[in-house]
């Protein structure tokens, strides 16, 4: 009849609605609002991702974890990172300031803020930014205090011969300056120059006998100086050149015993 011909062409209409051919089925756009695309992008993200480290599961396992070299390696590679990161900051720095048409008193006050910004590099123990900024202060304005800072920043980073320049410079500015001769001690010692240094540390023992690291550095230099020369040398001469150097000190300090020196910080920089 009429009407089960029409319900026949119904079911047929269905039936090839409904019908996919699975060739076709990789090429069809997936439905608005599906989430069928997600999961192919997803095998794909999980095959290019590199493999997760195995993480422990039971006892057994985390007893043959070691955590303090895991701790260990993710601290080397954030150093690392660290170090290039800073190199890569103070290579854009300029280590000389201009100051063409500043006052006298806009220099004072750029080179104290530099210095400043030294002192906090040092605390932190960033030595080779410290370094950098001693040295745009001292472009701005030299002074005793940035020579003196910038020379013990270049101890901790052991440039002995910069130290050494920078001791140099205080002493021509301030001679008898007692942080000036103890560091440049401290760079005589460490190349071997251990009369030079034995003088030097004489005379700040001479104005402060109880100075703590002149007593301890002397002992070392004495003791060195000791195991590089005969036995009967070391003392004969010794002996002589400490007692003629401490006459001479106590002379040097009658001069300069009005003299004012300024507090330090950290490892005895100035403020």
């Amino acid at each position: 009849s009429w009407v089960s011909e029409i319900k026949k062409e119904d079911d047929k209409i269905h039936f090839q609605e409904n019908e996919t051919f699975p060739a076709m089925e990789d090429n069809l756009p997936p439905v608005r609002g599906s989430t069928s695309h997600l999961h192919v992008a997803k095998e794909k993200n999980s095959k290019s991702r590199p493999a997760k480290k195995k993480i422990p599961r039971d006892y057994a396992e985390w007893d043959k974890f070691d955590v303090e070299k895991e701790c260990a390696k993710i601290d080397e590679v954030y150093k690392e990172k660290t170090v290039v990161n800073n190199k890569l900051h103070l290579s854009k720095i300029e280590t000389r300031l201009d100051t063409a048409g500043l006052t006298e008193k806009e220099k004072d006050f750029l080179a104290i803020h530099e210095k400043e910004k030294g002192n906090e590099a040092f605390n932190a123990g960033d030595y080779e930014e410290a370094v950098m900024y001693y040295t745009r202060s001292i472009s701005v304005l030299p002074t005793v205090a940035a020579y003196n800072n910038r020379a013990q920043a270049e101890l901790k980073l052991q440039n002995w011969n910069s130290a050494f320049q920078d001791c140099e410079k205080v002493l021509e500015l301030e001679p008898g300056n007692l942080k000036a001769l103890l560091r440049r001690a401290t760079t005589y010692k460490h190349q071997n120059k251990l009369q030079e240094a034995i003088k030097d540390l004489n005379k700040v023992l001479a104005v402060e006998p109880d100075n703590e690291l002149a007593k301890k550095t002397l002992l070392e230099v004495e003791r060195d100086l000791k195991n590089s020369e005969p036995a009967s040398e070391t003392q004969t001469k010794g002996k002589r050149m400490v007692i003629q150097e401490v006459e001479n000190s106590e002379d040097e300090n009658e001069k300069d015993s009005g003299r004012k020196h300024e507090d330090g910080i950290g490892d005895n920089i100035y403020k």
